[in-house]
């Protein structure tokens, strides 16, 4: 009986590896926090796959909704990791395509370089905590990612939440990017309803969206279970 079990979570364990590399999902959404990593990825309306692990648990959901607690080996792990980049990967290529499909720009409008400079102000000052995070052991990084379509005739959207800041960057149907930032310091999560910052881009849409890759491979390098590596 006990290897009959065995052999069926060594099989559990390989089909999952077998979909978790193969599958291109719709959205993703990954969080990390301190040494943890939880990843579900929408392959379709009644379809997951999903990853919730530390440094010594890993549990394991499979397509058919059945969950495991696996045991976590170096193979495994980098299995997870190399996946997970992956797919951060792909969402930000149909990201750049999205753009692509309107490729006329012209000189950026005054609202639009203000807005660029507020984000990128904004994001030095995240940085400058994610570097603190990375090298104080009383500290930690903590952020939630999410990339896709909610809806198969839905708008693109990247939303990215990192302590205080929620960002939401909307691709619309013509072609201009929505931005909006919450900001709930010193407050729990959700408590801002007015945003910090919103605005719309067309001219300088690439700079924006550059912005926000920098910022993700940014976090998921300093977080302890790392998706990308530090340059």
């Amino acid at each position: 009986m006990f290897k009959k079990m065995f052999f069926s979570k060594e099989k559990f364990i390989e089909n999952f590896k077998e979909k978790y590399q193969e599958v291109s999902p719709k959205h993703i959404s990954i969080e990390v926090s301190d040494d943890s990593l939880k990843s579900v990825w929408k392959i379709s309306e009644d379809q997951s796959i999903g990853v919730d692990l530390n440094q010594t648990n890993l549990k394991l959901t499979n397509t058919n909704s059945l969950t495991k607690k696996v045991t976590l080996t170096e193979d495994l792990l980098g299995h997870i990791i190399n996946n997970n980049q992956r797919v951060i990967l792909e969402k930000i290529e149909q990201s750049k395509e999205a753009l692509h499909q309107f490729p006329n720009i012209d000189q950026p409008s005054d609202g639009e370089q203000k807005g660029e400079e507020w984000l990128k102000v904004t994001n030095h000052v995240l940085k400058e905590s994610l570097n603190k995070a990375s090298t104080d052991e009383n500290l930690i990084v903590e952020a939630k990612l999410f990339i896709g379509k909610l809806k198969e005739s839905g708008e693109l959207n990247i939303r990215l939440q990192c302590y205080n800041l929620d960002y939401s960057l909307t691709f619309l149907p013509n072609g201009k990017l929505y931005l909006s930032v919450f900001d709930d310091k010193n407050f729990q999560r959700g408590h801002s309803k007015t945003p910090s910052y919103s605005g719309e881009f067309f001219n300088n849409r690439p700079v924006i969206l550059n912005e926000f890759i920098k910022l993700i491979f940014d976090i998921f390098s300093k977080s302890k279970i790392k998706i990308f590596e530090k340059k």
